[in-house]
């Protein structure tokens, strides 16, 4: 049992209303001081768990498993590997790159084409000869590395809420940051819509999962740089999934609604709603740029 948050240390917390898809016995609480949502323990995930690729093993009714193969898993997040790599293509130019819990490369793949470097550091023991095929350095832990190495540019996405201790990590990951550097972390939002707004039933019995030890929302994002010594530069809220499937959510309980209820993926209709839910910080994603203070 998880005795006090770890951001805060407080130890009154609140029992959510929710439940863990893939283990429903796991209890899942929120930090009634500084909001950190956290599961009951963490003692599923033991030290080989993700270089074993059980991560990719996600029966979640509505979730294409990623374990069919690697080519399937690159497929699977081509569109974020895409916006990604638009939204960073700039800063990537001519730059040595590191990407933490970088997965099957694929904004990796993307990024060589315009980076001085690209490197990723991935614990999937299965993942070596992928990468070679695809001219990617790989590292299976940050300690692999040569330690000389540093890197103008650090990105991990949807990796940090994996860790049990996130703060090592930052900390771990902040001595390999060239001077003048930036890291671009992106996070799932515990301030989700269909979380704190709609406290839709359904999805809170679907989207908590025990490889999410914790969630954060952007006030709990910039405790933790703090405290592994960085600055958060940018906080910018990101919608990864349109109003179709907040619609279906709410009016089937169902995830995939943006491939059936299709009259609503419209690009206005879905600006705007981003902006909505961008200023009240309730985006289901969260995209930060961090520097060293």
């Amino acid at each position: 049992m998880n005795k006090a948050c770890y951001i805060c240390k407080s130890t009154t917390f609140q029992l959510v209303d929710g439940v863990v898809s893939d283990i429903p016995g796991l209890k899942i609480f929120k930090c009634e001081n500084c909001n950190l949502i956290f599961l009951e323990n963490f003692d599923h995930i033991d030290k080989d768990y993700y270089q074993n690729g059980e991560m990719n093993e996600d029966n979640r009714e509505g979730v294409d498993s990623k374990c069919k193969n690697l080519e399937y898993w690159c497929k699977s997040t081509h569109e974020d590997d895409h916006r990604r790599f638009e939204f960073l293509k700039d800063e990537l130019l001519e730059k040595d790159i590191l990407d933490f819990g970088s997965g099957a490369g694929g904004f990796l793949s993307l990024a060589k084409d315009v980076a001085n470097s690209a490197s990723g550091i991935e614990p999937n023991k299965n993942i070596s000869d992928f990468y070679k095929s695809k001219k990617l350095s790989h590292y299976s832990k940050i300690e692999d590395l040569n330690s000389k190495s540093e890197f103008d540019i650090i990105t991990a996405f949807h990796v940090i809420e994996h860790l049990k201790d996130p703060v090592l990590y930052l900390l771990k990951i902040k001595k390999l940051l060239k001077k003048g550097g930036s890291m671009y972390l992106e996070f799932p939002n515990a301030d989700d819509a269909l979380i704190s707004y709609y406290k839709n039933e359904s999805f809170s019995h679907f989207t908590f999962w025990s490889c999410h030890l914790m969630l954060f929302n952007y006030k709990n994002i910039e405790t933790i740089a703090r405290k592994a010594g960085l600055s958060v530069v940018q906080n910018l809220q990101v919608q990864r999934y349109p109003i179709s499937n907040h619609l279906y959510w709410l009016a089937k309980g169902k995830p995939g609604g943006q491939n059936i209820f299709t009259e609503f993926n419209c690009d206005r209709l879905n600006r705007e709603y981003l902006n909505i839910l961008a200023k009240n910080k309730m985006c289901d994603t969260i995209l930060v740029e961090m520097k060293e203070l």
